[in-house]
């Protein structure tokens, strides 16, 4: 009570704000200690009001930093999204400052900045509706560039265009301000990253704005700078998954910028085919983006006619690497929703071999069944064989996600060829729908149970 007392004194003189300033950094080491959430409606105000005055600025967007990285920060949220009129305050307030910033200047406190302003975005609805009515994709898309043209000039004056970022620092005393100077300047881009993966994040609108400012161009442009930056990368990666998501289009736009995709790919194939590459530790990432745009027929062409997916592990290999070869069948998967897709796949030498015998059982089953949606494929399916014993396997298995898509890929298969179900039947598809028939009786599962009686409708 206190504290708040001293917070709502009405006065600018050098002692009062020494003890505000004091205050300030008081209810940081209380959020750490989670004793402050019956009283963020009396200290809010207090600090939106500081957030616009310069002395204790730095102080108010550090306790908002805390407040929302914390343990309990979905109660703090929760307060935030309650109260619209204190929450709408701080963003016009955290807003101004950010449109202030200079298009011809670095910022004392950008990272700060957008770091809060991105978690606010992200953790209160109305706050990223805010931010984007105020225009804070066009803001952040702005300092980016001002950040590219400090980078590039940073990269001149040392000598180092090509060492993106990470050289050694210099022995001399002017190479090292330049090194220092350089990581400040990834950090602020991580940070102006961050802040527009939270605005694009479900919101179509900020993802249209972010592809017509040229974003997908600018990024391959300052890829020298960051490209073994694993924090910047990590942003990077991460807001085009959010772009293609939100906005399939964007894709194109992706795929077209040949430079930039085909170094996302070398990076993603490092990341793999190195167990120590510094980028290792974004493999998942990598792969994860792949498979969100693999929704798009232009991107799977692009992957597949790169060579990429021949890096695929061999048949040797795969039982070495589980974890590896699970990527690379979840990518290979969501390409399968295509029909070039699906037509590539068997171009993989032994491809059939090296699924049926992968530990990913539900992954595995879930790509046969894509690739039986094409009738083409039915011959080498079918020829194949272990292929049918392990879909049959997979029915009577005691995981019902499993017996579902086995139960798909055997109706689709005879919805499609007749010659599969005489195939099926002389497997004993017959005694194995009977035991599931009276599985089913005993125990009753719904999901399984709507697609046995189709498959019986046309199995019969």
């Amino acid at each position: 009570l206190n504290v708040i007392r001293v917070l709502e004194l009405d006065s600018e003189t050098k002692l009062v704000i020494y003890l505000k300033s004091h205050c300030l950094n008081l209810i940081k080491q209380l959020i750490s200690e989670g004793v402050l959430e019956d009283h963020w409606n009396k200290l809010l105000p207090s600090i939106a009001k500081f957030l616009a005055y310069q002395p204790l600025q730095q102080a108010s967007l550090q306790i908002l930093s805390s407040a929302l990285t914390h343990k309990n920060k979905a109660e703090f949220s929760s307060l935030l999204q309650k109260n619209s009129e204190l929450s709408n305050r701080l963003c016009e307030v955290i807003f101004d400052i950010v449109t202030k910033f200079k298009i011809t200047s670095l910022e004392k406190y950008d990272m700060l900045v957008f770091s809060v302003t991105g978690m606010l975005c992200q953790q209160v609805q109305c706050c990223r509706n805010n931010a984007i009515t105020h225009g804070i994709v066009e803001i952040c898309y702005d300092y980016m560039l001002l950040l590219k043209q400090h980078m590039g000039a940073l990269a001149v004056a040392s000598g180092k265009e090509n060492r993106g970022g990470n050289a050694r620092v210099t022995k001399t005393k002017t190479g090292k301000v330049v090194d220092i100077e350089d990581r400040h300047l990834l950090k602020s881009l991580s940070c102006v990253l961050y802040c527009l993966c939270c605005c694009i994040d479900g919101d179509t609108t900020a993802a249209t704005r972010l592809a017509d400012l040229h974003l997908i161009t600018t990024l391959d442009q300052m890829w020298v700078h960051y490209f073994n930056n694993i924090v910047v990368l990590n942003y990077v990666v991460k807001l085009l998954s959010l772009m293609a998501k939100v906005m399939p289009a964007s894709v194109k736009l992706m795929v077209n910028n040949k430079s930039l995709f085909s170094r996302l790919l070398d990076v993603t194939l490092k990341s793999v085919r190195f167990s120590k590459h510094p980028i290792t530790p974004l493999r998942d990432i990598f792969f994860d983006f792949l498979c969100v745009i693999s929704s798009s027929g232009d991107a799977v062409c692009q992957i597949w006619k790169s060579g990429f997916m021949s890096n695929f592990p061999k048949l040797e290999k795969q039982k070495a690497e589980p974890e590896k070869l699970g990527l690379w069948l979840k990518l290979i998967t969501h390409g399968t929703y295509t029909t070039f897709g699906q037509k590539m796949v068997f171009t993989i030498p032994n491809v059939l071999d090296i699924l049926l015998e992968s530990p990913h059982k539900y992954n595995v089953l879930i790509l046969i069944r894509n690739l039986v949606f094409n009738v083409k494929s039915h011959p080498k399916l079918l020829t194949h064989g272990s292929l049918i014993d392990f879909v049959l396997s997979s029915i009577l298995i005691d995981k019902p996600k499993q017996t579902v898509v086995a139960l798909q890929i055997l109706l689709y298969f005879i919805k499609f060829s007749s010659k599969a179900k005489s195939i099926f039947r002389t497997k004993g598809a017959g005694q194995v729908l009977g035991k599931l028939e009276l599985q089913l009786k005993s125990n009753p599962n719904e999901d399984i149970l709507a697609d046995f009686e189709e498959l019986l409708l046309v199995y019969s």
